[in-house]
């Protein structure tokens, strides 16, 4: 993720010199609040309690047009006092660059994602289960994508086929172990941007495509 990294911390100086140029007021749209009402709902976010939906929350980066460009929600200092699935509404986030999850998540990762076509970073950490949603494989700006589950050894875990990594042209990072994910890699990854593959403690089977 440190490629994705120094992209947003250099757009994020540019966007803060915008800013204190132009004096802009941000301004959510009504699909952004609702996301973020939702994301709330699901982990009753403690430094967000008894405050109004607005890029002052913590975790929050807005552009001079007041739509969220990086949501980093970590736990700790990020306390959750519940746990809960991502809503399926996360893809109303659709000016976000960077997802960082670090929370007591609980079931799949959804559909929804697929709405975050400007995405550059994913990177989620908790008890994410079942097989990757499809719509995933068509946020082709993803370079680099984090998966680790709580629990290393048991619990909850990702699984199912690894092929739509070959719908991802720019990837160049994926690290996804300590998950269940079987079958063999796409053989076309031999020839993609990938640079970093870290898949170990799952269950693919074949060789690994070499670059």
């Amino acid at each position: 993720m440190r490629l994705v990294n120094t992209i947003v911390l250099v757009l994020s100086a540019v966007l803060l010199l915008i800013l204190a140029r132009s004096g802009a007021v941000y301004s959510l749209s009504d699909g952004e609040v609702a996301a973020l009402r939702d994301l709330q709902d699901a982990w009753n976010l403690k430094s967000w309690q008894n405050r109004s939906i607005s890029c002052e929350l913590p975790g929050l980066s807005c552009d001079p047009n007041g739509h969220v460009y990086r949501l980093t929600l970590l736990w700790p200092p990020m306390q959750a006092e519940t746990t809960g699935p991502i809503p399926d509404s996360i893809g109303q986030l659709r000016w976000l660059i960077l997802l960082q999850l670090r929370l007591p998540i609980t079931g799949s990762l959804p559909e929804g994602i697929g709405g975050l076509t400007s995405l550059l970073g994913l990177e989620i950490s908790g008890g994410l289960e079942g097989p990757l949603p499809r719509s995933l494989g068509t946020l082709t700006r993803l370079q680099g994508i984090l998966l680790q589950p709580t629990a290393l050894l048991y619990g909850p875990a990702l699984n199912g086929s690894l092929t739509l990594l070959q719908e991802l042209p720019n990837l160049t990072t994926f690290s996804a172990p300590y998950n269940q994910f079987s079958g063999s890699l796409p053989p076309t990854l031999a020839s993609s941007q990938l640079q970093k593959l870290e898949l170990h403690s799952n269950k693919l089977t074949g060789v690994v495509p070499e670059w």
